[in-house]
């Protein structure tokens, strides 16, 4: 009987979720006790950025504490040429040779050694050049130097190929120039090349150009597509435009107009020697031009490389480089028409920030070119005078069928199609009735 009513009496309750007391959030390290809210994805993780000291001494650090194949890095006073930078590292227990050490030599321009005798041979090399470029390519004494640096093995050679400029011009002019190019990235030929009359047939088609497309924007009321861009027609910033006018093509020398554009890619034109010259002597191809607008008022831009390293583990000779010819002079003080301004140097891989110490502004005549490594670091700066400033560029590579689609690309952009023409004057449509 006892079991019937104990089997007929209802269980107790059980305790709901609802029932059981919260836990307390754990204190977190700092004292505080976090939550998880709405939304909580996770623990959060909040980095601190005071007193982080120098990056390459915590690396360092780091890697003291750790044993693997490789070594722990021990900065030390190893032999190192002027300039230079070594690290000595320390073999870990799971090497075959654990317990010694190695070095590894950074060159100023980023390249990377293992050998004494391979950084030996390439401050020899660099000495060589040097003096080559200073005395025009007549120096005995270093084309034997430079002969001599072939002669090593096969390794050494490929290594240094993709690191090293070899001179290949005898001019002493343009080596002079493909020498500040590598040390500074850029370099600014000494004379014009496009005389005034050529100069002023460009500026003239330059804002021709310039006023027929605002007035096919206000025609077609494209005012908000502007921001976007076209297919001919870019905004580079509050007052600045890039822009490919019919007379300059963007790709093809043959189809330069040959009454405006075709002076700026004569043969004969001054700075092309140079660009054959900093891509390694052999041919190029034109992968773009066009014309940069900057308008009175126009700010200056934001610092930017046009490209980057092709190869992210060592520096390599430049792949491309930039032609900008002003179509004004340039001028620079409290009226400055926004020349370029360069950080030289800042084409070397792993040294491209922003250094005021190292900052140049060219500021040539008209129809004088400047020529820069693709990867160096630039800005145009603000336009303060009251005349716009345009501005031609090329841009070469020694790269067949290579293309910067980042910057020349125009699928991704509205065609403009065909332009408004100007509206007749009163005079010009008397004429046109009476003929």
């Amino acid at each position: 009987m006892e079991e019937a009513l104990s089997a007929a009496s209802p269980a107790p309750p059980k305790a709901t979720k609802a029932a059981q007391p919260k836990k307390a959030a754990p204190p977190a390290k700092d004292g505080t006790t976090k939550r998880k809210g709405f939304g909580y994805i996770g623990k959060r993780k909040e980095a601190k950025y005071e007193d982080v000291g120098d990056a390459k001494q915590r690396v360092a650090a780091k890697n003291a504490q750790s044993s693997h194949v490789g070594g722990a890095v021990v900065l030390d006073a190893a032999w190192c040429p002027e300039g230079w930078t070594v690290e000595t590292f320390t073999r870990g227990p799971q090497d075959k040779s654990a317990g010694t050490t190695y070095n590894v030599w950074h060159a100023p321009d980023g390249a990377k050694y293992r050998s004494k005798k391979s950084v030996e041979r390439r401050v020899a090399a660099d000495a060589a050049r040097e003096r080559l470029i200073a005395s025009g390519g007549g120096d005995p004494a270093a084309l034997e130097a430079l002969a001599a640096l072939d002669s090593g093995d096969a390794a050494t050679r490929a290594m240094e190929a993709k690191t090293r400029y070899v001179p290949v011009s005898t001019d002493p002019a343009v080596l002079a120039l493909a020498g500040a190019f590598f040390r500074d990235g850029v370099c600014c030929l000494d004379a014009p090349y496009l005389d005034a009359a050529a100069v002023d047939r460009l500026r003239a088609a330059t804002f021709a150009f310039y006023e027929a497309v605002m007035r096919t924007v206000t025609a077609r009321s494209l005012h908000h597509d502007l921001a976007v861009g076209f297919d001919v027609f870019r905004e580079r910033g509050r007052g600045r435009f890039d822009m490919n006018p019919p007379f300059v093509h963007q790709r093809d020398e043959k189809q330069f107009d040959a009454d405006v554009g075709a002076a700026a890619v004569a043969a004969d034109a001054n700075w092309r020697p140079v660009v054959t010259e900093v891509l390694g002597g052999g041919a190029t191809e034109l992968i773009a031009a066009g014309v940069f607008m900057s308008l009175p008022g126009a700010e200056s831009q934001d610092y930017h490389t046009d490209g980057v390293h092709l190869d992210k583990r060592k520096h390599a000779l430049p792949h491309a480089v930039n032609v900008f010819v002003p179509l004004v002079d340039l001028t620079l003080g409290a009226r400055s028409n926004g020349p370029t301004e360069f950080t030289l140097g800042s084409h070397v891989l792993g040294d491209d920030a922003w250094d005021a110490a190292k900052s140049w502004l060219p500021a040539p005549k008209a129809g004088t070119a400047i020529v820069f490594d693709y990867r160096v670091g630039h800005r145009g700066m603000g336009n303060k005078s009251d005349e716009p400033r345009p501005t031609l560029y090329l841009t070469y590579t020694n790269k067949p069928g290579w293309s910067d689609k980042d910057n020349f690309h125009r699928g991704r952009y509205r065609k403009l199609g065909d332009l408004v023409p100007a509206r007749l004057s009163r005079e010009e449509r008397m004429r046109q009735r009476r003929a």
